[in-house]
Order: C-alpha cells, then sequence, then structure tokens
C-alpha cells in the first residue's frame, strides 16, 4: 500500500528544488557540496511541509466524542 505523505513529500520538493533552481544564476556554478546542501534544504522544507498538511488534514476528520 502507497503512503500518501511520501506522495506529497515528493510534490512538495519538487516545487521548492524548482524554486531553488531557478533562483541560481545561469553563468553561475555550485561545487559539490553546495548542490548536496541545495538538495537537503528542499528535501527538510518539503518534509515539514507535507506533516503540517498531513496534521490539518487530522483535524478536518476528528470526531465529537
Amino acid at each position: 500500500m502507497e503512503n500518501p505523505l511520501s506522495n506529497v513529500v515528493l510534490i512538495e520538493f519538487r516545487r521548492t528544488f524548482k524554486k531553488e533552481l531557478a533562483r541560481i544564476p545561469d553563468d553561475e556554478f555550485l561545487t559539490k557540496g553546495e548542490v548536496a546542501s541545495l538538495i537537503n534544504r528542499a528535501y527538510e522544507q518539503a518534509k515539514r511541509l507535507a506533516e503540517s498538511k498531513q496534521e490539518s488534514d487530522d483535524e478536518v476528520f476528528a470526531t465529537d466524542e
């Protein structure tokens, strides 16, 4: 069975990473470390966004007992 949170993380990662890449000037080269840092930051941000969306979705389905 597929984990819906992982799909959200992938979507958010792609969106965040593309934004970060767009900010890099065309004539600038990044080192291996800078690229790794860029990927890690995008993944961390995507994970936080996905988890916050998951929490807000869980609140919608809470029952009144």
